[in-house]
């Protein structure tokens, strides 16, 4: 009991400090705390279910667990995990995206939602796109112009009518024009020159614009908290 009182207060230090330990599965083997806690942040990890609960802690990691997962607990923002077989899960936080393939029991999962635009859902299969694999950093496709940035700090042209960026943490211009905004992560702080609409999926954005291309104020759409979008000065 010790052992195990002494290894939930090392987790809650963690977590209540912010520093997180380096990306790598700590398994704490004792009754009360039978589970893989991975806490980190931007990391991409791939690894095995073994049957076991999983916690997953920190902000913009994309995950994927092969195999069973007895429960599933993901604590923190814009995180991606694809779970090939899990029993529950648990989110909490903004911005999370769980994809599952199959449950352990009955048809779906139970499925817990303390935070803001989180999504649990069943997929096919695991993704095309593999957990160990980064993704790259601009995709156009059709009238989309994609973004994928973390902790960057960058200016871009933009050539398509709808841009949308996928990350947190990043300082972006973005030069031109667009009718639609939208932004996946948390704590963004965007300029852009003209645009119609912004939406937020996500919590504590920053959107400066120097003119609307509508009469008006330019339209925002939160699905989170804390964002705010601004004309320049």
């Amino acid at each position: 009991m010790r052992t195990a009182v002494l290894a939930a207060l090392s987790i809650a230090v963690l977590m209540a400090t912010g520093k997180m330990a380096p990306a790598q599965p700590v398994t704490i083997d004792v009754p009360i705390l039978n589970q893989t806690v991975i806490a980190s942040n931007n990391q991409t990890l791939s690894m095995n279910g073994d049957g076991k609960p999983r916690v997953i802690t920190g902000d913009n990691n994309k995950i994927q667990i092969h195999g069973d997962c007895s429960s599933l607990k993901v604590i923190g923002n814009s995180n991606t995990v694809e779970v090939e077989r899990v029993g529950d899960i648990q989110m909490i936080g903004a911005s999370n995206r769980i994809s599952y393939v199959r449950t352990l029991n009955g048809d779906t999962p139970t499925i817990a939602n303390i935070g803001q635009d989180n999504e649990a859902k069943q997929v096919a299969g695991l993704d095309s796109t593999n957990a160990s694999t980064p993704a790259p950093s601009a995709e156009e496709s059709g009238d989309v112009q994609l973004v994928t940035l973390t902790n960057d700090n960058q200016t871009r042209p933009i050539n398509k009518p709808h841009v949308r960026l996928v990350g947190s943490n990043n300082s972006l211009v973005f030069t031109g024009v667009a009718q639609q905004l939208e932004i996946d992560g948390s704590n963004n702080d965007v300029e852009i020159d003209q645009v119609t609409k912004v939406i937020f999926h996500g919590s504590n954005n920053d959107v400066t614009y120097k003119q609307s291309l509508s009469s008006g104020d330019v339209v925002s759409e939160a699905h989170g908290s804390n964002n705010e979008v601004e004309k320049a000065e």
